[in-house]
């Protein structure tokens, strides 16, 4: 490989390194650096936390019926 064999397994890691290395022209993120921390707020906040409160919603509602 080009990249030497470097692995990244953490799926945002995956997504921050596409963006840092293939996608030049800025189409899949912002350049500003205030939204580019907004967007990475919204990225962490996704990888830590979104799945849980989504899974235990779909249990509150499933068992709420």
């Amino acid at each position: 490989h080009h990249n030497g064999d470097f692995v990244i397994w953490e799926s945002d890691a995956i997504l921050q390194y596409l963006v840092d290395n293939y996608d030049t022209a800025k189409k899949l993120t912002v350049t500003d650096p205030k939204e580019r921390y907004t967007l990475l707020q919204w990225l962490f906040y996704q990888a830590s936390g979104q799945g849980y409160v989504y899974s235990r919603a779909t249990v509150y509602y499933k068992t709420s019926e």
